[in-house]
């Protein structure tokens, strides 16, 4: 599942493979990922699962991202419906 990091005036990108999606919704972990590299940089994001929305935890070490990316995260709700 690709899933979208969205904030002023770019995006990023990263996946979760079913597992994690499914170790995510479940409150059993957070999950390190480093985001596609946009505009000359990447993010590395602890991610997490609360309140029915996968969010970061922290951005590149931070709890708020740097470059004003939203805490949110949008996923691929076609390939997460595919999730079981």
């Amino acid at each position: 599942m690709i899933t979208t990091y969205k904030g002023p005036p770019h995006t990023h990108e990263f996946q979760l493979s079913a597992f994690d999606i499914k170790r995510l919704r479940d409150g059993e972990h957070t999950k390190q990922v480093v985001t596609s590299v946009t505009m000359g940089h990447s993010h590395e994001l602890n991610i997490v699962f609360r309140n029915g929305r996968f969010q970061y935890r922290t951005c590149d070490g931070k709890r708020n991202c740097p470059d004003g990316h939203d805490r949110e995260l949008i996923p691929d709700e076609e390939a997460l419906a595919q999730v079981v």
